[in-house]
């Protein structure tokens, strides 16, 4: 878990001071348990969920897609390098039903 933000470290810190005022969707996940920071544009890309998923691991609360979304994260944590994909199909349940959604993610 992260803790309060004034525990958090500085790049983080100055990461999502960037992020949050951003009109663009933005989700960042930070450290070995993904923990999501994202925006208010980025919300609706998960619809419902997002009132428990700020500051949260990515697996909590993205399970049905997490089959395809750890293996891009863990290249990241792995490499340093960007993961660049445009219309990324992903499957979620973010308005009560199952769907396909396409995303444009790096």
């Amino acid at each position: 878990m992260l803790g309060p933000p004034s525990s958090w470290p500085s790049c983080l810190r100055s990461a999502v001071d960037i992020i949050l005022p951003s009109a663009a969707q933005i989700v960042l996940f930070w450290g070995p348990d993904f923990v999501a920071l994202y925006n208010e544009a980025y919300a609706p890309s998960i619809g419902l969920r997002h009132l428990k998923a700020f500051a949260r691991p990515a697996q909590e609360n993205c399970s049905e897609l997490w089959e395809d979304l750890e293996p891009l994260l863990r290249q990241v944590l792995k490499t340093g390098e960007t993961v660049v994909a445009k219309d990324r199909p992903f499957y979620i349940e973010r308005h009560g039903h199952p769907e396909t959604v396409y995303f444009d993610i790096s």
